[in-house]
């Protein structure tokens, strides 16, 4: 009976770590394929601040904080707005200092460069490169995917 339990629980780490790392993937392919046609127009913040929401939910009851930044540029003398930190993303969390940490770096006023994809210049971002939570994540997979492993052999 613990070679059943050891052997499903080990099949369920191994489709969780492929599905996570399949993601985390796909997000590195998709971002080298943007990061390709990728340009860099001169924008303003407009907006800086943090949303905070509080979740009551009795013995789980949480913060979530979100960042609130607005910034403007111009591409062939067209004007967007948008809101994305990374690619296609804004950054919320738990923990208040970590937003505020990206509120401090992109204060209201300030001059800065904005990423966009060319030929679809809407899409835009302040942060180039991976989220580092992505790495966090594909550690994780891999993790799964090898827990999972050394599960279902022991049996």
């Amino acid at each position: 009976m613990v070679e059943i339990v050891d052997i499903f629980f080990g099949l369920v780490l191994i489709l969780l770590g492929i599905y996570i790392t399949f993601f985390v993937i796909k997000g590195f392919i998709d971002f080298i394929k943007v990061k390709r046609v990728t340009g860099i127009a001169e924008g303003v913040i407009i907006k800086s601040g943090v949303i905070h929401t509080y979740n009551q939910g009795g013995e789980h009851a949480s913060h979530n904080y979100k960042t609130d930044v607005e910034y403007t540029y111009e591409v062939n003398s067209k004007e967007y707005t948008q809101r994305n930190i990374h690619y296609k993303s804004q950054v919320s969390g738990s923990e208040e200092g970590f937003v505020q940490a990206i509120n401090i770096q992109f204060k209201k006023g300030k001059k800065v460069d904005i990423y966009y994809e060319i030929g679809n210049e809407e899409n835009a971002w302040l942060i180039n490169g991976i989220r580092p939570t992505t790495y966090f994540l594909l550690v994780i997979g891999v993790v799964c995917i090898g827990g999972g492993w050394m599960l279902v052999q022991s049996s």
